[in-house]
C-alpha cells in the first residue's frame, strides 16, 4: 500500500521522502488524514475504560449527582472521549497548516493544501505514539501517559506546574515538529530556520494555551 510505503520512507528518510512529495504533481492530504483520524480513534478505545475510572473518580465529591445519573453521565463522557480523539488531531492539523501557510508571504511557495499534505503526514508518527502510549496507560494503568518526563512525574498522582509544562515535551510531538520543519521547508522552498520559526512559533503557542487551561484545573 502507497500509505505503508510512504510512512516507512518518511520515518527513514524524511528529507528524501519530502522531496519526493514536493516534486508530485498530485499532493494529497486525505490518506495521511484518514490515517491520523484512525489511528486517534483505536487509541481512544483502548484507553476508554481507563477514562471513565478516572472521570468516576473526579466526579464522586459531587454530592447533587445520583449514582445513576452518574453512571449514565460516565458512559456517555466515555464515548464523547472517542468522538474528541479522533476530532482534536485534525483540528490541530488544519489550524498548524493554516498558521504555518502565512510562511508564502515570506518568500515561500506554496499554498494551504501544500502546507496540510506537509503537516498531515509529519502527524502520522504522533498519531503512532498516541496508540503505542495508550497501551502503555493500560498496562501501566495510568490514564494520559504518554512518552515525556512530565508524564513520568505525575506517577501516583504528583501533578506540579514542572510536570505540566514538560508533559507537553512528549517524544513523539517532538518527532512531529521536527518532520513538519523539514517537510514545509522542502515544499515551500524554504531554509531550515524560516521553517523552523513558523513550526516552533506555532508549537509554543500552544504549548502556552494548553498548560494555562491545565493549571486553572489544579
Amino acid at each position: 500500500m502507497n500509505i505503508l510505503n510512504d510512512f516507512k520512507n518518511l520515518v527513514l528518510h524524511p528529507v528524501g521522502f519530502y522531496d519526493d512529495l514536493a516534486s508530485r504533481e498530485k499532493k494529497s492530504f486525505t490518506v495521511p488524514l484518514i490515517a491520523v483520524f484512525i489511528l486517534s480513534v483505536i487509541s481512544a478505545i483502548i484507553v476508554k475504560s481507563l477514562y471513565m475510572e478516572y472521570y468516576a473518580e473526579i466526579s464522586q465529591g459531587i454530592d447533587t449527582v445520583s449514582q445513576g445519573d452518574l453512571s449514565k453521565e460516565i458512559q456517555i463522557q466515555g464515548l464523547i472521549s472517542i468522538v474528541v480523539a479522533g476530532l482534536a488531531p485534525l483540528v490541530v492539523i488544519f489550524v498548524k497548516s493554516y498558521m504555518v501557510n502565512g510562511i508564502a508571504s515570506f518568500g515561500g511557495f506554496g499554498n494551504f493544501k501544500d502546507s496540510l499534505t506537509a503537516i498531515s503526514y509529519a502527524y502520522l508518527p504522533a498519531a503512532a505514539g498516541t496508540f503505542i502510549a495508550s497501551l502503555a496507560a493500560v498496562l501501566l494503568n495510568h490514564y494520559g501517559f504518554n512518552f515525556s518526563p512530565g508524564s513520568i512525574m505525575e506517577f501516583g498522582n504528583n501533578i506540579t506546574i514542572a510536570s505540566v509544562l514538560l508533559k507537553e515535551f512528549d517524544i513523539f510531538v517532538i518527532w512531529y515538529e521536527i518532520l513538519a520543519i523539514i517537510g514545509i521547508s522542502k515544499i515551500y522552498r524554504v531554509n531550515y530556520n524560516r521553517s523552523s520559526f513558523f513550526i516552533l512559533g506555532t508549537w509554543f503557542s500552544w504549548i502556552l494555551i494548553s498548560v494555562g487551561f491545565v493549571l486553572m484545573t489544579i
